[in-house]
């Protein structure tokens, strides 16, 4: 089969799980990936090109309608990037057989319409979780799980990998926590569960690695853990800070977009213990004192590091238990295996064109994938002269829709400069954004 994958870009894990995907794949298929913006890291890019995927650019309308016709299925690798949401908008008038690679959740902001996944061939999750999204019916989850199957975002894990030296007990313990660091995607408690178990394990410190935030630094502070919190900023050898944690710390947002979470299991296969947050993806992925632990509160948290802080026993098994099942559950072979047999199946109808109903403008398109309850006010919003009910409801909307990336409002904004809607939406949100940023850790008061 021939193979034409379409991305915004190929960073992340998202760029991990389409490079490795691509290169699996490629010794028995022709595969190609479309790119809708020049990348800012070229490394998967190099990675791909080296195993004989070939990778280009959407500059040349012409080129993009000449792949599309090629390919027997076209993949498109969505997270609701304002690029990807333009690219739908005008998706050339061509046969086509879709399959939807969807490399976030789908549940919250950004959301997955129901009628957009129901317009694809098939549709690949990255996590199970996906298929109990709370806003579809009954009938809209039993038509798309006929067409859906996982298809983990995920590279290559195995039992080669290098995992922990040893467990210890009684002695100083290391958390650490890799990934983003705003509160569209960590939890906004994030402090507060960081200094509850301070309170219990006395000798404990935190690692955290990612781009640096402001905001969750100055929370950090203002708890008094200035001196037991190391930021490290972006870095480029996480599996080998990985091996010096005694524990792995991730606690999301309630609302994240996260699926597979390839740095949990990073961390398992590194033979970590993972504590999360009893929540959406997370339970999908950990098996609770078995290969992980998940928690409801800061309490918890706090206890579960105690716990594990004095048992070394329990560290080990858990952390080993981990190790083994991340090896064999998320094996990219089988992973590929899962992808060819929902291609298999968008093979069984010919190619027929397309047209996506999500908008004309791309103040329309932010709209489209908006979750229903939320709708209404951010198109109030838009307006010249939006209520003070709805602008109420603004201030109360989720980080993630504050933040410069991950399909924020300011990130439309980026790339559509001129669309009015969303400049007024925009100028609502600065005009607010101080109150809300200074009210954060008040309103996200239940754990």
């Amino acid at each position: 089969m021939k193979f034409l994958h379409i991305a915004a870009h190929l960073g992340g894990g998202a760029g991990k799980a389409i490079a490795a995907l691509a290169e699996s794949c490629s010794l028995k298929h022709q595969q190609a990936i479309l790119l809708l913006e020049h990348p800012k890291r070229a490394f998967y890019v190099e990675e791909c090109k080296r195993h004989g995927v070939n990778v280009v650019s959407a500059d040349d309308r012409d080129i993009v309608k000449e792949l599309i016709a090629w390919a027997d299925v076209v993949v498109l690798n969505w997270w609701h990037h304002p690029r990807m949401a333009g690219f739908l908008a005008d998706f050339p008038v061509l046969p086509v057989r879709l399959f939807l690679w969807s490399h976030i959740n789908g549940c919250a902001y950004p959301y997955l319409p129901a009628s957009f996944a129901e317009m694809m061939r098939v549709i690949g999750f990255t996590s199970s979780y996906s298929l109990d999204n709370p806003y579809w019916s009954k009938a809209e989850k039993e038509r798309i799980r006929k067409k859906a199957g996982l298809v983990y975002g995920i590279g290559q894990y195995d039992l080669s990998a290098p995992q922990k030296p040893g467990y210890k007990a009684n002695q100083h313990f290391t958390v650490g926590y890799v990934g983003t660091l705003n509160y569209g995607k960590i939890h906004p408690c994030f402090a507060q569960y960081c200094l509850a178990a301070a309170r219990v394990v006395p000798d404990i410190s935190f690692e955290v690695i990612g781009d640096p935030d402001n905001e969750l630094a100055r929370d950090i502070e203002q708890a008094g853990l200035g001196e037991r919190v190391r930021f490290t900023g972006y870095v480029t050898d996480v599996d080998k800070h990985l091996l010096d944690y005694d524990a792995f710390g991730y606690l999301l947002h309630p609302d994240h977009f996260g699926t597979t979470e390839n740095v949990i299991l990073e961390a398992m296969l590194a033979g970590v213990p993972v504590v999360a947050r009893n929540q959406s993806t997370e339970r999908t992925i950990l098996r609770h004192e078995e290969t992980g632990f998940l928690v409801e509160s800061p309490e918890e948290y706090a206890a579960v590091l105690a716990r594990l802080s004095k048992d070394a026993a329990l560290s080990e098994r858990v952390g080993q238990e981990g190790r083994r099942y991340v090896a064999e559950h998320y094996n990219l072979q089988k992973n590929c295996d899962r992808f060819l047999r929902l291609a298999n199946k968008a093979m069984e109808e010919p190619k027929a064109p397309i047209r996506f109903a999500i908008g004309d403008i791309p103040s329309e398109w932010f709209l489209h994938f908006l979750p229903p309850d939320e709708r209404g006010y951010f198109s109030a919003c838009m307006g010249e002269t939006p209520s003070p009910r709805d602008l109420a409801a603004l201030t109360r909307s989720q980080p993630i829709f504050w933040q410069a990336s991950k399909s924020s409002v300011y990130q439309f904004l980026h790339y559509y400069p001129h669309d009015k809607g969303l400049q007024r939406l925009v100028c609502h949100l600065t005009e607010m954004k101080g109150l809300v940023v200074n009210e954060s850790s008040k309103r996200y008061t239940v754990f």
